[in-house]
């Protein structure tokens, strides 16, 4: 995901030159993302930050600045040089906090599916700067890993006009009816 900060507005953005900010990222909880930036200004051109800057990308609850973090990225990765240069956040949405805001604890009555919380990007490049603050819309996860098989549901195979199989999850029994099908008696069952 590459992302673009607007060095004289300090808006995320998708594209260099678009001026308008994000409106939000969409993550997933339980996952790991790369999540890149580049810096832009009003003019679209995209340059590197000067000197050896170091960079955070922090999650927090919506509204609560003076809060900690409910995921964070400390660090990122300088790759490339000049207008190529990519700064890459890696940021693990599979967290605590994240699962206490989701209600992630087992319980399927209280699941909540996605929640809004708020972001920035901050760098120093010998100024201390941070990103306009933008939702981040993360997603419960589907699949937890301990769900197990559904229980099949009943088949029935027609054998005829007069006899039928019917296979559950429990065993199978073989019915037949000597009146077209309006009454069906149980003549075998199998485990």
């Amino acid at each position: 995901m590459l992302r673009f900060i607007n060095t004289d507005t300090l808006a995320v953005q998708e594209k260099a030159d678009f001026a308008n900010a994000i409106e939000r990222l969409e993550l997933k909880f339980g996952l790991t993302y790369k999540v890149s930036v580049q810096f832009t200004n009003n003019d679209g051109a995209v340059a590197a930050l000067s000197g050896s800057p170091s960079g955070k990308f922090y999650l927090k609850e919506s509204g609560k600045f003076d809060a900690s973090v409910v995921a964070a990225a400390e660090s990122w990765t300088i790759t490339g040089s000049g207008d190529s240069t990519l700064y890459t956040f890696t940021i693990d949405m599979n967290t605590e906090e994240l699962a206490a805001l989701l209600a992630s604890n087992g319980n399927p009555s209280d699941d909540v599916p996605q929640v809004d919380v708020m972001g920035a990007f901050y760098w120093d490049d010998g100024t201390a700067k941070e990103s306009l603050t933008f939702t981040v819309r993360v997603f419960n996860n589907v699949v937890k890993g301990t769900e197990g098989s559904p229980t099949p549901a009943m088949t029935t195979v027609y054998i005829g006009e007069f006899a039928r199989l019917v296979s559950t999850s429990t065993g199978a029994k073989l019915q037949t009816t000597s009146d077209g099908g309006t009454t069906w008696n149980d003549s075998q069952t199998w485990p």
